[in-house]
């Protein structure tokens, strides 16, 4: 298996029993099986009522509500109010 915690980031290979922590709000991070055996993955997160996450290679944004989930089109998001400066 292959772990990379950003795009451009160097490969770690891992080995059985090898652990990997990815810190929330950083770049995003891949995963791939590049062996011969099944991967066996174990994923621990929050899972908020409300939350939000992006996908920048597939240009595509998941907002999470109440249990409903929504993916969109980041070029069809249209901003409603800018972010007000303190």
């Amino acid at each position: 298996m292959t772990v990379s915690p950003t795009p451009c980031a160097v490969s770690t290979t891992s080995g059985p029993g090898d652990f990997f922590g990815f810190p929330r709000r950083r770049a995003a991070h891949t995963i791939l099986n590049d062996g011969t055996k099944t991967l066996e993955c174990l994923v621990i997160g929050q899972r908020l009522d409300q939350d939000v996450a992006d996908y920048p290679n597939q240009h595509k944004r998941l907002y999470r509500n109440n249990g409903e989930w929504n993916l969109v089109d980041m070029a069809d998001i249209r901003v409603l109010r800018e972010p007000t400066q303190k």
